[in-house]
């Protein structure tokens, strides 16, 4: 089971929203016998809908915080949300009678995830005043209904209301608005009441003067299922919901929109000053960003002046053994702070979480420790303080981490760098750096960066991809995978092109895994992220210059140097200069079965990629011979493809036949035939030969490796 929400708000209280909710939710579950859930998640309100409805028992979301994903969670929710005798189930979002809690919006993401597998249908009554919180209901909601009253003066917010969602992120075909006429409608006929909504589907509900009042404890539409009210919400709910098969909830994989332009509260969902403020009548609150930040603040500059941290750093760097001590000497520390700031310094419930911040800033990297911890992630961006992006599944989306002050990132930044002996600053702007796990970051800072330090970090599995997980995945087919095999045991040159974040590097690493441990390896990189299981590898990294603009050492010097290495194979990050002239002139002259990396979007790009390439090395050479090299030098082509849903494929494997005239010719020996793209815009395809025989099969067979022509037919 999983929930399509239904999100009901209105332009202003006492619009009649929460009646239209309830109506709404109590005649859906009549007609189409489903198990629906009312939920109460007007911050400004909660708990109205409960008395209007006279209903005694109360069940509260903030209880479901922190259950999503757990073993058992859904078998707690049995039992948990009470049940209105006329079938329909009510959840209020907090309790207001409480002292306000501390909770985040990405909370209750948890429990709208969690929420959505117990029901079939979930009517979020929003109220009026929207929030942080309605960030994930919106996103995740089949539906929205706004409801307004039809004046001109309510027409017109209603208007303005209805355009900010649309500019921002709400795509036109979601919205539906609810003219209710609680009041009289000031001479408007329909045509002039819907020319303030662009077009968008509209449903009329007549003014029902004291029938809401006798209705008390019971929704209007079960008491009277002939009156004008209900037959309005019944013509809703037929057209709306039951004719229409509504999208299932689920958490949107993308960045969060730019809310700030009608939202309030937009920077306390960020962690902006405005984190404090509260909605009404004991709204739930996000953290008090400032105030958390401040005493983290007070307690890391007393941790100054009891420990060296300078010297405390370069202990770690040398000897990792240590780093469990260091965080316990620290962790005692800060408890000490703690204590004698006394029990009013912070809640005893937050205390651990506090100690944890202090800990990373103090001694790791901030708020990217529990990203980094996070092995689903492939990319985390920091764009500025106060922008953190990831990448996961192929999709970005933006989180609700920051970091505290322009001086905590430039730390951080520094603990990143120092340890393989780069720098950053205002002369050297721009670095290429790694960090322990092996992870590639890029690094830029003011002046060149306009909107502060930007840090990128490409993640990698820590345990290193097989290619029965790139089989696993879709990313190629068996057939595929046991001819790229024998193609690296038989010593081709092999260079894999795709574009950025395609998966060249992950399939660079599975395919020098098929080379023999009887073999010298030498890798190339200008950071090192090869991770080669083999026994005799050696690995080199180029060096950027120093401040003066001397001592780098590029690629192209490493590559030289790796011909006097007595290499076996020479493996090379990726090729982006003149260091592909020397790359082919190794491969023509005895180094067979090297493998290295293009930025190319084709087969064919990728040849005229390499030509380009080849002449940064500023030897003049003319185009036929560079091509003639590159045909000579290389037999294989492996192409990857990032498609339109995140997935990584191999999209073709082609073969460099030699030339024609002055032209390089290619023959495809398998594809990804992409078929279509389904309702969850996923691409379904299949990976298929072209029915050619690869001329270098003959090659094999010498070299003792028989493959199957099976795989090579259609």
């Amino acid at each position: 089971m999983s929930a399509a929400v239904i999100s009901i708000v209105g332009t202003k209280d006492a619009c009649g929203a929460s009646t239209f909710a309830a109506n709404l939710g109590f005649l859906l579950q009549k007609l189409s016998h489903k198990k629906v859930l009312l939920f109460d998640y007007d911050f400004s309100y909660c708990g109205d809908l409960h008395l209007s409805l006279d209903q005694k028992e109360s069940a509260y979301a903030t209880d479901l915080i922190g259950l999503a994903g757990k073993k058992g969670a859904q078998k707690m929710l049995e039992g948990f949300i009470p049940r209105h005798p006329r079938g329909v189930h009510l959840l209020q979002a907090f309790d207001p009678q409480k002292k306000t809690h501390r909770f985040s919006p990405e909370d209750f993401a948890g429990v709208f995830s969690l929420l959505a597998e117990a029901f079939d249908y979930i009517l979020v009554d929003g109220g009026s005043s929207w929030t942080p919180y309605h960030l994930h209901p919106f996103l995740g909601s089949g539906l929205i209904f706004l409801v307004a009253q039809p004046t001109r003066a309510l027409l017109r917010e209603a208007s303005h209301k209805t355009g900010r969602l649309m500019s921002g992120f709400i795509p036109k075909s979601k919205l539906n608005i609810i003219l209710n006429r609680v009041v009289q409608t000031d001479g408007l006929n329909t045509r002039q009441m819907e020319e303030h909504f662009s077009g968008l589907n509209c449903f009329y509900l007549p003014d029902r003067p004291g029938k809401m009042e006798e209705a008390s404890g019971e929704p209007l539409c079960l008491l009277d299922v002939r009156d004008p009210y209900t037959l309005g919400i019944e013509k809703i709910v037929r057209e709306a919901l039951l004719k229409k098969k509504l999208p299932s909830f689920r958490l949107e994989e993308h960045s969060a929109p730019e809310w700030g332009a009608f939202v309030p509260f937009w920077a306390a969902f960020n962690g902006g000053p405005t984190a404090a403020a509260a909605p009404a009548r004991g709204a739930a609150q996000a953290p008090p960003v400032e105030e958390w930040d401040q005493l983290k603040g007070q307690i890391l500059k007393q941790l100054l002046k009891m420990v060296d941290f300078k010297s405390m750093g370069l202990e770690q760097a040398k000897d990792q053994k240590n780093e469990q001590a260091l965080r316990e000497k620290t962790r005692e520390a800060i408890l000490k702070i703690l204590n004698a700031m006394g029990e009013d310094a912070v809640e005893q419930s937050k205390k651990k979480q506090l100690v944890a911040e202090v800990l990373d800033e103090a001694l790791g990297l901030g708020p990217l420790e529990v990203l980094l911890a996070d092995p689903k992630l492939t990319e985390i961006m920091i764009n500025g303080k106060d922008h953190i992006y990831v990448e996961e599944r192929g999709k970005l989306k933006r989180t609700p981490l920051r970091f505290s002050s322009e001086d905590q990132l430039s730390a951080v930044i520094e603990r990143i760098v120092a340890p393989i002996g780069r720098r950053i600053d205002e002369s050297t702007p721009l670095v290429d750096a790694r960090l322990r796990d092996g992870s590639r970051v890029n690094i830029i800072i003011p002046p060149l960066s306009l909107v502060g330090p930007v840090v990128t970090i490409r993640r990698f599995s820590q345990t290193p991809l097989q290619v029965s997980d790139l089989v696993g995945f879709g990313s190629l087919s068996e057939g595929m995978a046991e001819f790229l095999r024998a193609a690296i045991e038989a010593r081709l040159n092999i260079v894999v092109s795709g574009g950025t974040g395609s998966g060249k590097t992950t399939l660079l690493n599975v395919l020098s895994s098929f080379i023999g441990n009887d073999q010298r390896i030498v890798t190339i990189e200008d950071a090192a992220e090869l991770r080669l299981g083999q026994e005799h590898v050696i690995s080199l990294e180029s060096r950027p210059p120093n401040i003066e603009g001397k001592g780098d050492i590029p690629i192209r010097t490493l590559l030289k140097n790796a011909l006097r290495m007595r290499p076996d194979r020479i493996v090379i990050g990726e090729c982006r200069g003149g260091e592909a002239l020397d790359m082919l002139q190794a491969m023509n002259t005895g180094h067979d079965g090297s493998l290295t990396t293009v930025h190319a979007n084709t087969p064919r790009d990728c040849v005229s990629r390499l030509e380009t390439l080849v002449m940064y090395a500023g030897v003049q050479l003319p185009s036929k011979a560079i091509r003639g090299q590159i045909a000579a030098a290389i037999d294989m082509i492996v192409q990857l493809n990032r498609l339109s849903d995140g997935s990584r494929r191999i999209t073709k494997i082609s073969e460099i036949t030699g030339m024609e005239g002055d032209v390089i010719t290619l023959q495809d020996i398998f594809v990804f035939n992409q078929e279509k793209v389904d309702a969850d815009k996923k691409v379904i395809g299949k990976h298929a030969p072209t029915g050619v025989v690869p001329r270098f099969v003959e090659t094999l067979r010498q070299r003792g490796i028989e493959l199957s022509r099976k795989y090579f037919q259609i």
